[in-house]
């Protein structure tokens, strides 16, 4: 039985490889078929594209890599569709699109403007689902078969509508290329923004809100591992939502967020492989924490800098106007201020969000002070153990005394 279960594994991986690698070249194709006509695009936006590109292998790639370790955790499939959906759906929108208009739709073109359709469904549910059954791939409980009812029904209402449409629409850069009749088509396609369109929103805010519940259910009820695992997704979550806010609302800052887009993008099915895998699982305190902090000694040196100048350029209006003194004066008040408040603020953010550190930190330099009064290396020996169980909780551990002889 055991070498069934080992060889069906071996299997399973090799499968979900040679998908990957197909999802791979697909990329591949995209880029050498249709990057050639984009000889005009700036070297920012070639650096974008590639960005956008790089955020698909990391899905495609980190999913392969969880399936290959663990193949029955859904997990590693979800990651790896919208990599290989994205991909083959714009590459079939190019190709048709350098096509006229057909008199007759065919069989074959009827079914790949229906699957263009409905394909982004495929990088929205997958993402969804995953939250539900994020990081074991099993649902919380039996309750939340309702959740997967829900998406199975909006997908198959919505897959069965877009083949009955009147008409078919080919989008190319979101604008509407050619339209040509559905010959199985009966139902108006206003209908679709009409009622349908609601529903489906409404649907999916109730989706939505259902993935977040059960993060956050299994954030309360889960093991120490369980919330470490949890930590790694939201925080590349949260850093994605943040680029693509910020973008959305001051594009002079981040530029038009594309760049940052993908590469945080990327950061999601990496942080997803990490917790799921459990690699370096425990480091994500520490970056919580360093990222926090230096977000936060950023913005406050960014007010002090700002208000130093505006307060320098009032004071010295009368006797200068030149504004080179009160920046120059800012600047090195604000140097003078960085390590300090670095310090400050490190340990205050320590305190809430790298706990470990913090009591790692406080055990050894307890143990160092015990250390000066002790010379037995019996005592030296059960205390160091003792210190370490404290802090870091080893499966094993082992003291090595050099011999004497």
């Amino acid at each position: 039985m055991t070498v069934v279960t080992a060889a069906s594994s071996r299997t399973g991986a090799r499968v979900v490889w040679v998908i990957a690698a197909l999802g791979v070249a697909d990329i591949g194709v995209l880029i050498a078929t249709y990057g050639i006509q984009a000889r005009d695009a700036t070297t920012a936006e070639a650096i974008a594209a590639l960005s956008l590109v790089g955020s698909m292998l990391a899905f495609i790639l980190s999913g392969a890599l969880i399936v290959s370790r663990q193949p029955r955790n859904i997990v590693g499939w979800l990651l790896m569709i919208p990599g290989l959906v994205l991909p083959a759906s714009t590459l079939a929108t190019y190709w048709l699109g350098s096509m006229a208009p057909p008199e007759q739709v065919t069989p074959v073109v009827w079914l790949v403007l229906w699957a263009l359709s409905w394909s982004w469904i495929l990088l929205i549910f997958p993402i969804l689902h995953l939250l539900l059954t994020f990081p074991d791939g099993r649902l919380l409980s039996r309750r939340w078969h309702l959740a997967v009812a829900l998406e199975v029904t909006m997908v198959a209402v919505f897959l069965g509508f877009t083949a009955f449409e009147q008409d078919l629409h080919l989008f190319v850069d979101d604008e509407v290329v050619w339209t040509v009749a559905n010959p199985i088509g009966f139902l108006p396609n206003e209908m679709l923004d009409a009622w349908l369109g609601g529903l489906w929103r409404i649907g999916l805010t109730v989706m939505t809100i259902s993935s977040a519940a059960a993060v956050v259910l299994r954030f309360r009820r889960g093991s120490t591992v369980e919330r470490q695992q949890l930590k790694w997704p939201v925080l590349a979550v949260v850093l994605f939502g943040a680029v693509y806010g910020g973008a959305s609302v001051n594009a002079i800052i981040i530029g038009d967020g594309t760049i940052l887009f993908g590469l945080s993008l990327a950061g999601i099915p990496i942080s997803v492989t990490i917790a799921v895998l459990r690699y370096r699982l425990y480091a994500i305190d520490h970056i919580i924490s360093r990222t926090l902090s230096w977000a936060v000694i950023t913005g406050i040196l960014l007010l002090v800098f700002v208000g130093c100048v505006l307060a320098l350029q009032g004071l010295l209006a009368g006797v200068t106007r030149d504004q080179t003194l009160a920046v120059a004066a800012s600047t090195l008040a604000t140097f003078a201020l960085f390590q300090p408040l670095r310090g400050r603020v490190q340990r205050a953010v320590d305190r809430r969000f790298d706990r470990a550190r913090v009591v790692g930190d406080r055990a050894a330099s307890a143990f160092a002070e015990r250390l000066r009064d002790e010379v037995a290396i019996e005592v030296i020996a059960t205390d160091l153990q003792t210190t370490i169980d404290g802090a870091v909780k080893p499966s094993t551990q082992a003291i090595w005394l050099r011999s004497a002889h």
